[in-house]
């Protein structure tokens, strides 16, 4: 009975508690994935845009995750071919910026943006995968990329991923620019050294 009364008394008390409990921890998971960018925002020339989803062969059949998606150009691009599109920016201005472009374009029921780290994204449900970081960030991804379907899609800008041969490397003339490479690999990666 004590407790009783004690635990009704209490009851407002015990409520903040859960509801201050529950509210740190989200932010706390919010938080956890704050951290230096792995790779400063640079923007994708149009022309290199172009060029990554033509030779990933984006179609409306595609879903396309943009690591390190900064302004939204490509996974915007992609739904504006028919594809499904998953942005992930680790910077929190820029994925507000790119929401932001994406409902502008109207294209909400099509691209989703998340902010967070590339590498505690599961992008298995990708059927292409594309992006602008430095080569040693590129092979730091290979054990979620190891664990892609077979015949997804692996379109890097400008770098390529030590240890992985690339299924081809075009050279994209960008105006006002210098040519930039774009390198495609197509799941299981063939990397050197293995058979």
């Amino acid at each position: 009975m004590k407790l009783r009364r004690t635990v009704h008394r209490l009851r407002w008390f015990i409520v903040f508690l859960a509801a201050a409990g529950g509210i740190w921890w989200a932010a706390f998971n919010y938080l956890i994935d704050f951290r230096a960018p792995d790779v400063p925002f640079v923007t994708t020339p149009p022309e290199v845009v172009k060029a990554m989803l033509d030779l990933a062969e984006v179609s409306a059949k595609d879903t396309l995750y943009d690591l390190g998606s900064g302004d939204g150009r490509i996974p915007i691009a992609a739904a504006e071919r028919g594809a499904k599109a998953v942005g992930i920016e680790l910077d929190p201005k820029l994925a507000d910026e790119s929401r932001e472009k994406v409902r502008a374009a109207n294209l909400s029921d099509r691209v989703s943006i998340r902010r967070g780290d590339i590498f505690k994204n599961d992008l298995t449900p990708a059927t292409v995968v594309t992006m602008y970081l430095k080569p040693l960030v590129n092979k730091q991804l290979r054990p979620q990329l190891d664990q892609l379907r077979p015949g997804t899609r692996v379109v890097s800008h400008m770098f390529s991923m030590p240890g992985a041969k690339p299924k081809k490397v075009i050279e994209v003339d960008v105006s006002g620019g210098l040519p930039s490479k774009v390198y495609l690999w197509v799941t299981p990666i063939e990397w050197e050294g293995e058979p």
